[in-house]
């Protein structure tokens, strides 16, 4: 009778050991869960806020905006070119 008494509250032990490390582990994955969500969260507005960034600046970059911003300052595009030296013909004359 003694060997079932030492078995039974080493059985009970086990799965009150067992519940309690289940416990635990629950409490903390649900507790991270919480923290990964926000963490997501944030991870979304940032790219939201990059994606918006790089159209802002692909605008401003683009030529038609340069173009507009030249005009308003008053540059005026250049007409003719002029050339310092002359050009070399193609083949020299023999």
């Amino acid at each position: 009778m003694k060997k079932h008494k030492i078995i039974l509250t080493v059985l009970l032990l086990t799965v009150f050991s067992l519940g309690v490390t289940r416990l635990v582990i629950c409490n903390s994955m649900a507790i991270s869960g919480t923290l990964l969500g926000k963490i997501n969260d944030e991870i979304k507005n940032y790219e939201t806020q990059n994606f918006l960034l790089s159209e802002k600046v692909l605008d401003l970059s683009s030529f038609i905006n340069i173009s507009k911003k030249a005009d308003k300052l008053g540059f005026q595009p250049k007409k003719t070119a002029y050339s310092i030296t002359d050009t070399l013909p193609i083949a020299l004359k023999q």
